[in-house]
This record gives C-alpha cells, structure tokens and sequence, in this order.
C-alpha cells in the first residue's frame, strides 16, 4: 500500500456524507509475517498508521477477511476518527 487508505479530504467527505461518521471501515493487506511478530498494542498502532497515516484511530476493531495471492492476510478494519478530525483541523 502507497499511503493510508483515508486522506484529511476523504475524512472531510465522510463526515459530510456517512451516517457511520466518525467510524470508517476499510480493508487493508498485511503480510502474515508481520503479523507474526506484533504484539496486540504493535498491532493496533500499524493498523490505524496504515489505515489512517497516523495512531489517532480509536475504538478499533479488525477481522481477517481473506488472503491474497502472495499469502497477505486482507484484514477488515474499523475505528473511530474523531481524534484524528479535531488534531487536523
């Protein structure tokens, strides 16, 4: 992945437009072998960094959802971006 999966802009549609704001649900592709080695916290901080760009994701939750050709796990990964909104604005 190039970049988290949500930019300041999409945050700022989502929030004009989702009944779910400030919770967002995306997919992201990490390989098992990071996964390996992360404890929970490690995990957690990688997710909303790679989901996000940052930390701030709060409230997270995650499932695996499949597995892509490469063997990366695609896991479904949803938070809370208030945090995130009222440190960039």
């Amino acid at each position: 992945m190039n970049g988290p999966a949500f930019t300041l802009d999409t945050l700022r549609v989502l929030e004009a437009t989702s009944d779910d704001f400030p919770y967002v649900t995306g997919v992201l592709e990490i390989p098992l072998n990071d996964i390996a080695v992360w404890d929970y916290e490690t995990l957690l901080d990688t997710l909303s960094e790679r989901f996000i760009g940052n930390e701030l994701l709060m409230d997270i939750t995650f499932k695996a959802v499949g597995v892509t050709k490469n063997g990366d796990i695609q896991i479904e990964v949803s938070g809370d971006v208030s945090a995130v909104m009222h440190t960039l604005m």
